[in-house]
């Protein structure tokens, strides 16, 4: 293993290359110091990896040679000469002895540059300054630490005098105390009592919120309830006027057809010739009016039954306007309503379709009276002839509806 000589007029130091970076500069911190105004707190550092020996130069300001040479990086070997400020630095084997500094004879077989003489001189002048700077020091801390006893003399018996003033303090200070712990527990009673009284408010609060939005809810749905209580009630009423148009129009349709009856009948002498298909249309026609009487007694039963839920619903109504939002049989009239209005629509579309039905079956049968001959009544069977007076029955029922009071 490699080590490394450092010399000087005043001797020699070693120190060996054991694989560690080895920082040299004039900072203590420095595994080698090197007191000397030209060497940098870090003047360069030694480094080994992979065998090989690496000095590199730490940016000093006088720079670092290897034998005269000033480089930032260079591989050393045994007997390189480093320069670091006036010191000198060799590598050299571990197994060879080392070589005694002869103070006779100068460095590198010459006399002392006046350059190293002049360094020697500003170190040694450096070093009376620095141990004049150190004996000012030392009086300075003498001086110092005889004040200081003086200090610390005063200061134990301000302690001694403030020991006493912090005993009664402490007396005073249990005694507040234990008043502040009396005084904070009523506090904290009393903030108990504020805040359950806070909390007891807040709930009020929010029951009166609760109950001012169910009744605004209420007053809501009462007033939707209502007007589509009356948008129904009006459309009804409209559709029973439109309802009773059409029974008129029917009434008009029969009372045509009656007179075209009549008409057939009495041509019916002219027509011998057709006296079949005449027959076989009259029976026609008789099934045709069986079906309108039928249609007719069907439409009179809707309008008896909507003409009683109507009834119901108006009942139901005044029911809940007389009560208070929140009694039982104002649940229950909304309830009835919401099942009479569904059923006030199923039977409002069950008449529109029996209507429906009507004029279909009339226009039918417009059409087939149209077709007969005007004496196919009187060349009629007499079981045909008197069942022309079945018209009559029909118009009868269907004048027997026009007459039914409406909601």
């Amino acid at each position: 293993m490699a080590r490394l000589e450092i010399r000087k007029l005043s001797g020699v130091r070693t120190h060996d290359l054991n694989g560690e970076p080895l920082v040299i500069g004039r900072s203590s911190s420095n595994p080698v110091q090197l007191r000397h105004s030209n060497v940098s707190r870090q003047h360069c550092v030694i480094e080994q990896a992979d065998g090989r020996i690496v000095l590199r130069d730490l940016e000093s300001h006088v720079g670092t040679t290897v034998n005269g040479e000033r480089i930032t990086e260079a591989e050393l070997k045994t007997g390189d000469r480093i320069m670091v400020g006036p010191y000198e630095l060799i590598v050299v084997d571990e197994d060879a002895a080392a070589a005694p500094l002869d103070l006779s004879e100068p460095i590198n077989d010459a006399e002392p540059s006046e350059d190293a003489l002049a360094a020697l001189r500003d170190e040694v002048a450096q070093s009376s300054a620095e141990l004049g700077s150190a004996r000012q020091e030392i009086a300075a801390l003498t001086q110092s630490a005889e004040s200081s006893r003086a200090e610390d003399r005063v200061s134990k018996e301000r302690a001694a005098h403030a020991q006493k003033e912090l005993a009664g303090l402490r007396q005073e200070l249990e005694t507040v105390l234990a008043q502040w712990q009396a005084e904070q527990e009523a506090h904290d009673r009393s903030r108990a009592d504020i805040r359950l009284q806070q909390e007891m408010n807040a709930s009020f609060q929010a029951q009166m919120s609760r109950l001012n939005d169910e009744l605004e809810t209420l007053r809501s749905e009462r007033q939707a309830t209502t007007e589509h209580a009356e948008r129904t009630i009006e459309s009804l009423q409209g559709s029973m006027q439109q309802s009773r148009l059409e029974i008129e129009q029917l009434e008009h349709t029969r009372a045509d057809l009656l007179a075209r009856l009549r008409e057939h009948d009495r041509s019916q002498h002219q027509s011998q010739t057709q006296g079949e298909k005449s027959q076989k249309a009259w029976h026609s026609l008789r099934e045709q009016m069986t079906t309108l009487d039928g249609l007719a007694a069907q439409l009179n039963a809707v309008q008896t039954r909507l003409a009683k839920a109507e009834s119901q619903w108006l009942e139901a109504d005044q029911v809940l306007a007389a009560s208070p939002p929140h009694a039982p049989q104002a649940a229950v009239a909304r309830q009835r309503q919401t099942q009479l209005s569904s059923q006030l629509e199923s039977l409002h579309q069950q008449r529109d379709d029996t209507v429906g039905q009507l004029c279909s079956r009339m226009q039918k049968l417009l059409a087939e009276a149209g077709e007969l001959p005007n004496d196919a009544f009187q060349r009629g069977s007499p079981s045909d002839r008197g069942a022309a007076v079945e018209p009559m029955g029909f118009l009868s029922k269907l004048r027997g509806r026009k007459s039914q009071p409406s909601a």
